[in-house]
């Protein structure tokens, strides 16, 4: 997917660029500080993505988002911007997103991830998505809801927020409010709590019937569920896609790729939910499971590029996993990279006795003493 970066301050254009370069699939194609030169670019080179500061000297992000959608209405525009106060301004441009810096990788990730979802669907940046979905959660990474126009669905309060993402993890079964009031609402007396929840319950199911999904929520016996029909929920498509691909072949390598990016970060980010943390785990050793699978199907299959990709993002998720940094030697092997695999291997070794004060296991060393001979 190409992109361009436009942003008045060089510095930034270079750490986004050094962000970018992490994520499959992306093609960094122009970098401008100004963007009239961008628009220029534009009318003369195919570009898909955009990511556009908001404020900048002459024609201002703003500005630069209104004239290029006008005339290339395929292009996805992402606002970076240190000002919250322009978002209400940038979604009536019909922005894909909108994110405040200093930007996260986990949070440019998601972004990307939901670019490319929809490419894959076959939908336009500016195009209604499918109308049997009334609501799209986006939970790996972050949380973001949106409707069907991907315009953002605000649920106020961090409390509704957790809530609605409890409710998510639990889905499908009743769980009784007692465990709610403890884990959600924990530190509050009894009485407070179950205040808290009944009003937080009530807030959600204001939010959800304005997309005639009021009766999601429903209250049992003292006890409530959310179902999820007519939601789209990243999560458990992931999952849901990784059950479908026991084996990666010619056939479905496409779809495990796309598998492989709807997977843009730890379950709820850098939301420290406490009852989360189990789940949090379990996908994310499903994702790492996954990719392993991937990365070695396209490094036998000599698609080294790709399973660079891939295996950094593992060793970026959990630099301490072995078998990642394992398989990167072995990728920079097949480029006949002497030089990376030497890096590699050193930053390795330095991170083990930084962390943990031990050396790299003998079946490491073996490992790369032999991939090292192999390229001498």
């Amino acid at each position: 997917m190409k992109a361009i970066l436009i942003d008045d301050d060089q510095p930034t254009l270079f750490i986004l660029n050094k962000m970018l370069a992490k994520i499959p699939r992306v093609e960094i194609v122009g970098e401008f500080l100004n963007a009239g030169d961008a628009y220029h670019f534009l009318k003369h080179n195919p570009v898909e993505l955009a990511f556009v500061d908001i404020k900048m000297p002459g024609e201002s992000g703003l500005d630069f988002a209104w004239r290029s959608l006008a005339e290339f209405p395929d292009l996805y525009v992402v606002f970076l911007t240190a000002y919250k106060d322009y978002a209400v301004e940038a979604f009536e441009v019909q922005a894909f997103d909108y994110i405040v810096k200093p930007i996260q990788q986990e949070r440019l990730e998601r972004t990307v991830s939901r670019v490319l979802q929809r490419k894959a669907a076959g939908i336009s940046s500016r195009n209604t998505v499918e109308q049997a979905k009334v609501l799209f959660v986006y939970c790996l990474g972050g949380l973001d809801l949106r409707n069907t126009n991907d315009d953002f669905v605000m649920i106020s309060s961090s409390k509704g927020q957790e809530l609605f993402a409890y409710l998510l993890v639990h889905r499908e079964r009743l769980t009784s409010k007692w465990r709610i009031m403890e884990d959600v609402f924990q530190g509050m007396s009894p009485q407070n709590a179950e205040t808290y929840l009944n009003t937080t319950v009530y807030k959600l199911r204001k939010v959800l019937e304005q997309y005639g999904k009021r009766s999601a929520i429903v209250v049992a016996s003292e006890s409530y569920v959310m179902e999820i029909k007519d939601f789209y929920i990243d999560f458990i498509e992931f999952e849901n896609k990784v059950r479908t691909l026991p084996s990666i072949t010619e056939a479905n390598l496409q779809e495990a790729i796309q598998t492989f990016h709807l997977f843009a970060g730890e379950l709820f980010g850098d939301k420290d939910y406490q009852w989360s943390l189990a789940e949090k785990e379990r996908l994310g050793d499903i994702y790492c499971s996954f990719a392993k699978k991937l990365g070695r199907y396209l490094l036998e299959n000599q698609n080294s590029a790709l399973a660079l990709q891939v295996f950094k993002k593992l060793v970026a998720i959990n630099e301490l996993d072995e078998e990642s940094h394992c398989f990167l030697l072995q990728v920079y092997a097949a480029q006949n990279d002497l030089p990376s695999l030497i890096r590699h291997y050193d930053r390795y070794v330095q991170l083990l006795q930084r962390e943990l004060a031990i050396s790299p296991s003998n079946r490491t060393v073996q490992l790369f003493l032999s991939l090292k001979k192999s390229l001498l």
